[in-house]
């Protein structure tokens, strides 16, 4: 399993949340905190994501989840105080000035000692974040697998400024299709040398699962979401350098949430464990290395490989689009072993591969296809994408 698809919930959190009902919802609803100061505003108009819920999708989530509470919060805005949401930008307007991400070591009680899942790269833990002045907020606690529990103060060291580093920026990001980085946390409990990363418990679960337990769902909103926070990071000067399915997760009110920003840096230093196939599917063909030629330099050292690119980024984002239309993974008769040697020579989703294809599928099919485009300088910014989806 790869770094985020290791977010697979167990049974009671497998249920997507009931929609918003909007006519409940006005420009003036706030919550207000114990201290009587307001921290949580709704969105003055309904996301278009509730709205792509059909009648027969409702009727599915009512059978499954009944009991499922209304969360009609902006699920990613959990704290909007000053002094952590204010958005501020460097003098060239083009990296947002990251704040220290929150330390939230003892703002944590896990609701079960044992992680609810665990993969090649990670544990996931859930609890509950306790902040005074503010509602207690149900959370995912993700803990980077690290091997062994290394005793080399040096290299902890590094892994610590690493994940401080990509965390500081993550946590500066603002966005309604980003998902918002509360904080790292340390604890005993979590089995780790290195902080936990604290975010927002995404019950409805990835973007692949959520179009496949709801069949009826609109789809392109949901790649126009995946698109619109693409576009931002890129817009940042940013790159993810991970995009997949397994990394976009779905909120309260359905709005697709990319995460796990950084995360694939953190993951290729030493000490770390990581899992290249559950990702190999979605890499461009640049950065693929069939024959290994690329693995030294002149000098006989080895080299980092190809970096991860705005390029690569839409390349990736492509092959989501296409999931999220065909509610299943793409190259599905494909083994991991001969992904390279396919998607190199040419090999491109068809819409054959798909037994469920989605109707909207024509619609967006052509864009989908630009991005994937062996030339890196031939595929599309995500503003054109955004743009052409409109």
């Amino acid at each position: 399993m790869s770094f985020n698809d290791s977010y697979r919930r167990y049974a009671p959190y497998s249920s997507p949340q009931r929609p918003v009902d909007s006519s409940r919802v006005s420009s003036s609803t706030i919550a207000a905190d114990r201290s009587g100061s307001s921290w949580m505003a709704a969105p003055a108009s309904p996301w278009p994501y509730t709205q792509a819920l059909d009648r027969s999708s409702q009727a599915s989530w009512s059978r499954s989840s009944s009991s499922a509470r209304v969360n009609n919060s902006h699920a990613s805005n959990w704290s909007t105080s000053p002094s952590i949401h204010a958005q501020h930008y460097s003098s060239k307007g083009l990296v947002p000035v990251a704040r220290e991400c929150p330390d939230l070591t003892g703002s944590l009680r896990l609701l079960n000692p044992h992680s609810v899942a665990g993969g090649g790269s990670s544990y996931v833990f859930v609890a509950t974040l306790s902040r005074q002045g503010r509602n207690d907020k149900k959370v995912a606690v993700k803990v980077i697998r690290d091997q062994g529990r290394t005793d080399d103060p040096r290299l902890i060291e590094r892994l610590e400024r690493r994940i401080a580093r990509e965390s500081k920026l993550w946590h500066s990001f603002n966005h309604a299709n980003v998902i918002r980085l509360y904080g790292l946390a340390r604890d005993h409990a979590l089995s780790s040398t290195v902080p936990g990363l604290v975010f927002p418990w995404c019950v409805n679960g990835t973007v692949l699962e959520f179009v496949q337990r709801c069949p009826h769902v609109a789809r392109i909103p949901l790649i126009k979401g995946v698109a619109s926070g693409l576009k931002y990071i890129h817009d940042l000067n940013a790159v993810h350098g991970d995009i997949k399915s397994a990394n976009v997760l779905i909120s309260d009110d359905f709005r697709p949430l990319i995460t796990d920003f950084g995360c694939s840096k953190i993951l290729k230093m030493k000490g770390f464990t990581t899992d290249l196939k559950a990702s190999l599917k979605y890499m461009a063909p640049e950065l693929m290395d069939v024959f290994g030629v690329d693995d030294v330099d002149a000098n006989g050292k080895k080299k980092s490989g190809t970096p991860s690119t705005k390029e690569t980024d839409v390349w990736a984002f492509g092959l989501v689009g296409a999931e999220i239309i065909g509610s299943q993974e793409v190259f599905p008769r494909i083994r991991d072993i001969h992904l390279p040697a396919y998607i190199t020579g040419g090999g491109r989703p068809r819409k054959s591969d798909f037994s469920k294809l989605s109707g909207e599928a024509d619609m967006v099919w052509p864009v989908l296809e630009m991005c994937w485009n062996s030339a890196p300088g031939a595929r599309p910014a995500m503003e054109t994408v955004l743009r052409s989806l409109a």
